[in-house]
């Protein structure tokens, strides 16, 4: 494989701005920055493109999820899906709906689960899509207000979302659905709390919870572990933030990221102690990890790229482009790393070296 070299021709009209490599580790997808949103599958040996897709949002950028066969792309105004063997493309889950608040799909991509809202006078209704690419099931669950994050366990049992219920003055909620009962779970949060980020570990047991607190006209930021199956905070993680924006767990369920433009903080989840705690970056734009857990990789909007080793707890490598990263992914052996810059270039880092 090249390493520390471009992948792809100079595209500085229509620069990546999301990449994943696909699970068996032969194929890479990229998304353009540009609309209608591009999105290419490509052999990641030859670069040779095996297939094209388009989604075409009404205004602003897409986002993409990649998980087993099943790839998606999204915006605030619409979602399509394909699977990337077969080409073809999914049913579409929106009809009826004006908007998503947000999406995820589980690990091996057989289950997508949607937060739609529709507004119609005063009155703003939610929805919770969920749909199996294998069956072609899908299931709508309708509530008052909105939702505004969502996520899917890895296996798909467990869905959790942050629910503002304006029938009930606006309360807000952490929603625990087990997919298997129907059973749901509305759990309490306090009047001026605000949920930023969730996720769910691959052990499907634990769920983190990014939380803004208003208390006497000052905010503070919480991370938190919860009991997916019991519905309780199992702890407070440790240390203090100013924004967590995203979290994304370690495959392994030891370790999990959270970072937003400014900041990057790592946990170890069995003491909730911080691991490394990073500020100042400027304008943080990705953030992965490896297959096997031992490295996590960063990039920002000054073109700095870092690579943690987590195993041995330190910074590993770090690389200077004179371009923004747009988007990082891994080999599936975590011997290389994919950066996309925003001069339209896709280059791979050789970690050994």
């Amino acid at each position: 494989m090249t390493t520390n070299k471009e992948l792809l021709p100079r595209q500085p009209i229509d620069s990546v701005a999301a990449l994943a490599v696909t699970d068996d580790g032969q194929s890479l997808v990229t998304a353009n920055h540009q609309t209608p949103t591009r999105l290419l599958l490509r052999d990641l040996r030859t670069t040779e493109t095996k297939a094209t897709f388009s989604y075409h949002p009404r205004f602003g950028s897409a986002r993409m999820l990649l998980a087993g066969a099943t790839l998606v792309s999204y915006s605030a105004n619409g979602l399509k899906a394909w699977n990337i063997e077969s080409k073809g493309e999914y049913p579409d889950p929106m009809a009826g709906w004006t908007s998503i608040s947000d999406a995820s799909l589980s690990a091996d991509g057989q289950w997508l689960a949607v937060a739609v809202r529709r507004i119609e006078g005063n009155k703003r209704t939610a929805g919770l899509i969920t749909f199996n690419t294998s069956t072609g099931q899908k299931k709508l669950l309708i509530y008052d207000g909105d939702f505004f994050k969502i996520t899917i366990a890895p296996n798909a049992r467990s869905i959790v979302l942050y629910h503002q219920d304006s029938a009930n003055n606006n309360a807000r909620f952490l929603l625990f659905i087990d997919q298997l009962t129907g059973a749901e779970h509305p759990v309490p949060l306090a009047k001026d709390d605000a949920v930023y980020a969730l996720a769910i570990a691959p052990d499907n047991q634990t769920a983190a919870v990014a939380l803004r607190r208003q208390v006497q006209h000052q905010s503070t930021f919480e991370v938190s572990l919860w009991d997916v199956e019991q519905r309780k905070q199992k702890k407070v993680l440790g240390g203090e933030y100013d924004n967590i924006s995203y979290l994304r767990f370690g495959p392994a369920s030891d370790i999990l990221a959270g970072w937003s433009s400014r900041s990057l903080v790592i946990w170890d989840t069995h003491s909730g102690r911080i691991i490394q705690s990073f500020d100042g970056y400027f304008e943080l734009e990705s953030v992965c990890f490896s297959r096997d857990g031992r490295f996590l990789a960063a990039g920002t909007r000054d073109g700095n790229l870092y690579v943690f080793d987590l195993k041995k707890r330190a910074l590993a490598r770090q690389w200077r482009l004179l371009f923004p990263v747009n988007a990082l992914d891994f080999d599936k052996d975590g011997k290389h790393l994919l950066c996309a810059a925003a001069n339209g270039v896709i280059y791979i880092f050789d970690l050994a070296r």
